[in-house]
């Protein structure tokens, strides 16, 4: 960091922005169900941007997620601006944030099956 970084930076301060995204419910439970591997939500989606951003073709994407009442929720996470930065772009390859989270849930679960065999 810069001299003229390091003074606008506490120390005390966290590196994270809270931001608030617009999720379909069942989306929200997959990420959650992925947090005893990575620790937080945060973690999850940082992991599953970084590999969607090093993909060289977009995961063909079949968004299918239906809820009875159709339910779509605002939730709020501390995220990197590394991460945040990534879901913007992602969100210009597959048109809107849920869909991003969607596919950062699919991706994660091709790694596990991956890592399983």
């Amino acid at each position: 960091m810069t001299a003229i970084a390091e003074k606008s930076r506490y120390a005390g301060d966290s590196m994270s922005t809270a931001r608030h995204y617009r999720v379909p419910k069942e989306v929200l439970r997959d990420i959650q169900a992925q947090c005893p591997v990575y620790g937080s939500q945060a973690r999850v989606l940082q992991v599953a941007t970084e590999i969607l951003i090093r993909q060289t073709k977009p995961i063909k994407l079949r968004y299918t997620v239906k809820t009875k009442d159709g339910a779509e929720i605002w939730h709020s996470l501390k995220l990197l601006p590394r991460t945040i930065e990534l879901i913007d772009k992602l969100t210009e390859v597959y048109g809107s944030h849920g869909k991003v989270f969607f596919v950062c849930v699919k991706v994660l679960k091709m790694k596990m099956k991956m890592t399983a065999t």
